[in-house]
């Protein structure tokens, strides 16, 4: 795999029914390592904010399973190589009538944005048009697969984020507030994003409280970034650059490929450079 950035968020992880996994999200692998990183996957980019780690750990399902079609829509989103993006498009077209019921919907959507990104890259003058079919797309599959599968944190957390995309911070907040189940009130995404839509709507003290939540929750947790990204977040969104600029500077340091930790800490930068002048 060559090239691997981040990417718009993303879908849940889930189990097939050989696998080990707690979910019940069906997945078209025989392999338990497969489904095993796949899982990994999502839950370092989703809970943990390390998206480079994600690439590494849905690259090692697909090593694993050569065949997995789920995986292999995911690293097609997380490759910056045109052709390669375009052989592994290829694959899928080929192989995606396998696939059938919830799996298919999230495969569907995969593709959809795969193919959504070879067109920024050969045609950006029909992004605009294409991005509402593809976008219409994912938040209508993605509601189907959430509501079949209500357990699925990461499934609901996708499907979350592309309503904001679509109708903005006040509609993904009710969502959020509506799908999300009593034992997710401390799921790491759900509380960060969370934190994050209430500072967009400028509700900054009930941010600030659910940021330091967030923080106090993964203490323990020495590899994850989502909670300096999120107070990082909210300190920018405060005003308060100096206070942001240190967690920022921390989760940049840990993976420089999470573009939202990246885009913080240029802006940040860029503030406290001109208050200089």
């Amino acid at each position: 795999m060559k090239n691997i950035s981040p990417f718009l968020l993303l879908l849940c992880m889930a189990c097939q029914p050989n696998t080990h996994v707690d979910h019940t999200f069906p997945l078209t692998t025989s392999s338990d390592s497969a489904a095993y990183y796949y899982q990994l996957g999502w839950q370092q980019i989703m809970d943990e904010g390390r998206f480079a780690a994600s690439g590494e750990s849905w690259q090692k399902a697909l090593d694993f399973d050569p065949d997995f079609l789920l995986a292999k829509s995911v690293m097609a989103r997380l490759t910056t190589d045109l052709a390669e993006r375009k052989k592994m498009l290829q694959e899928l077209d080929a192989a995606k009538s396998q696939i059938e019921g919830p799996e298919r919907l999230v495969l569907d959507v995969y593709i959809a944005l795969a193919e959504f990104y070879n067109i920024r890259q050969e045609a950006p003058e029909l992004i605009q048009e294409k991005a509402k079919e593809v976008f219409a797309l994912a938040e209508n599959n993605l509601r189907i697969a959430s509501h079949q599968f209500p357990e699925d944190s990461y499934l609901k957390a996708e499907y979350i984020e592309f309503i904001n995309s679509q109708e903005g911070a006040a509609s993904a907040l009710d969502t959020l507030r509506a799908l999300r189940l009593p034992v997710e009130l401390n799921n790491p995404f759900m509380l960060g994003y969370e934190a994050s839509l209430l500072a967009e709507l400028g509700k900054l003290p009930e941010a600030l409280a659910k940021a330091q939540k967030l923080q106090e929750l993964m203490k323990d947790n020495k590899q994850a970034i989502s909670p300096l990204q999120t107070l990082g977040n909210i300190y920018t969104q405060m005003d308060s650059f100096k206070l942001a600029k240190p967690l920022i500077d921390q989760a940049y340091a840990m993976d420089s490929t999470n573009l939202g930790v990246a885009r913080l800490k240029k802006r940040i930068d860029t503030v406290l450079l001109e208050a200089k002048h």
